[in-house]
């Protein structure tokens, strides 16, 4: 007697639905596995850019806890509110000062960190080729501390200037360890200086920055529009190197750059603002977004016995940027695209010197 075997398998249609299954099985995780990366790749490019961001912080942190080192404390920092480049909101793409709207301008501010810090470094990097510091250490921090208590590195006005003055004469520039130079030895064009005088009473002191367009021996040009802002007595007033901080937008960049003098910190930097602390009153900080308070002194109290006028104090000082997360700036969007947003970041830093 034959025996048929029956064999049992899949038919055409069960193989078709196995494999329509496993299709949509696959193309789920592999759906998902793109989209978890495309995700922790964004989540990468942010965390990168909130770096960047910090560390740009931080070195400007380092310029203000060493601003002015070895100079009257009076001049450590000056600042321009509002003083900067304009950004146009319609132009970047992105609602900055947080109106509901894109169609505003922003104006950035500018502040001129005074250099005694790099003055100082420049001996430990030429150690003994100055002249004046030889190789002694006992010599060498001897010369410092006598330098810093005759008032820093700084130049000597020729002349007096006038308010609104474009250019500034120095008959010396003590700004490189107190050797006899000429002005282009120790000033670049497109440099920045703080000019600073002490009233004679010595109960105000008047402190303005500006950026140098050009420098011909003795004779420091400023900048187009950089007049000075008040006149200034040769007897009284001297400049020293300054730190410019600010933004600027090249023709053709979608958003502008953090600057620190001419060279680029950080992209994306779509507003830059600044506050400064002061203690009048030796009763906390008083902040304000104007630095130097020119001219003024806490006199309301100058009356009452043993109060007399005191000189506003800059103590700390805080900013503010505005940073554009996303498309121009170097961070996709987690959908691929190039829409921004904007993040703001915060930083106080109290002033050392």
């Amino acid at each position: 007697m034959n025996r048929h075997k029956h064999q049992s398998g899949l038919s055409l249609v069960e193989v078709m639905v196995s494999l329509a299954l496993f299709g949509l099985v696959v193309a789920g995780t592999v759906g998902a596995y793109f989209s978890f990366i495309e995700t922790s790749s964004h989540a990468t490019q942010v965390s990168h850019r909130i770096l960047d961001v910090q560390l740009a912080l931080k070195l400007l942190q380092r310029d203000l806890n060493m601003a002015g080192f070895g100079l009257p404390a009076a001049t450590r920092v000056a600042g321009l509110d509002g003083g900067g480049e304009t950004v146009t909101e319609a132009a970047v793409g992105l609602d900055i000062d947080g109106d509901g709207d894109a169609g505003d301008t922003v104006v950035s501010d500018v502040v001129y960190v005074a250099d005694g810090w790099q003055i100082v470094k420049d001996i430990t990097d030429n150690g003994a080729a100055d002249g004046d510091i030889i190789e002694s250490p006992t010599d060498y921090f001897a010369k410092l501390v006598h330098q810093r208590e005759a008032g820093g590195y700084h130049a000597a006005l020729t002349q007096d200037v006038d308010s609104g003055a474009t250019a500034l004469a120095v008959d010396r520039t003590d700004i490189n360890l107190g050797e006899e130079a000429h002005a282009d030895a120790d000033f670049a064009a497109g440099d920045a200086l703080i000019l600073y005088a002490e009233e004679a009473s010595g109960t105000a002191w008047y402190v303005e920055g500006h950026r140098l367009a050009a420098v011909s021996g003795d004779n420091l040009s400023l900048a187009a529009g950089d007049g000075v802002g008040r006149g200034y007595s040769a007897a009284d007033s001297r400049i020293v190197p300054a730190i410019r901080w600010y933004i600027h937008q090249d023709t053709g960049e979608a958003t502008p750059w953090l600057y620190r003098n001419g060279s680029r910190v950080l992209p994306g930097v779509v507003d830059f603002q600044v506050e400064y602390g002061y203690d009048r009153h030796h009763d906390g900080l008083e902040w304000s977004a104007q630095t130097p308070p020119a001219g003024s002194v806490d006199g309301a109290d100058s009356g009452a016995a043993g109060n007399e006028a005191k000189i506003p104090l800059l103590e700390a000082v805080r900013v503010e940027l505005a940073v554009a997360m996303g498309g121009a700036s170097g961070v996709k969007t987690s959908g691929g695209g190039d829409a921004r947003t904007l993040r703001r970041f915060e930083t106080t830093v109290i002033l050392k010197n």
